[in-house]
């Protein structure tokens, strides 16, 4: 008569490869997933950049005209 495992017994043979695979996966998912967020914050933060350097630009350039037009020769 076979001896009865446990609930507790550790899996052996192809059972551990399996749960070993299955966590392996996992973990590469994982991984690929932390990879694809640092990707996305670095695009995002790119983008703030971008908009700042853009609405800078903006500004200096109207400032650059108000101060053409409060010395303009006009009466």
């Amino acid at each position: 008569m076979p001896a009865q495992r446990s609930s507790f017994a550790l899996p052996r043979g192809r059972e551990t490869a399996k749960l070993l695979d299955m966590e392996l996966s996992g973990l590469k998912s994982r991984s690929g997933q932390a990879t694809l967020e640092y990707i996305l914050v670095f695009v995002a933060l790119i983008a703030v950049v971008w908009a700042l350097e853009y609405f800078v630009s903006a500004a200096r350039r109207s400032a650059r005209q108000t101060a053409e037009l409060v010395t303009s020769d006009y009466p």
